[in-house]
C-alpha cells in the first residue's frame, strides 16, 4: 500500500502521511512515519474570553469579569 504526504510533523518534522487507498467509512488518521505521532485535533483552537457576569444589586449594575480558574 502507497501512502500519501500530506504535511511534516510538528514534533520531529517526519512525513505525515495517509493511505492513498482506504475502503472504510471513517477516513485514515494521518500519522507521522518517523515518531509515529496522529493529528491532534480536527477542530481549530479558537482563543477566546471571559464573557462579563452582569447582575442587579440594590438598583446598582455591577459587571465582573471573574475567572473560574482560580476557583
Amino acid at each position: 500500500m502507497y501512502n500519501k504526504i500530506i504535511g511534516k510533523c510538528s514534533i520531529c518534522e517526519g512525513y505525515v502521511t495517509v493511505p492513498q487507498v482506504w475502503w472504510g467509512v471513517i477516513p485514515p488518521v494521518p500519522t507521522c512515519e518517523e515518531c509515529g505521532a496522529i493529528k491532534d485535533s480536527d477542530l481549530p483552537v479558537i482563543k477566546m474570553k471571559l464573557a462579563p457576569q452582569t447582575w442587579l444589586s440594590a438598583g446598582t449594575t455591577i459587571t465582573s469579569h471573574t475567572s473560574r480558574a482560580n476557583e
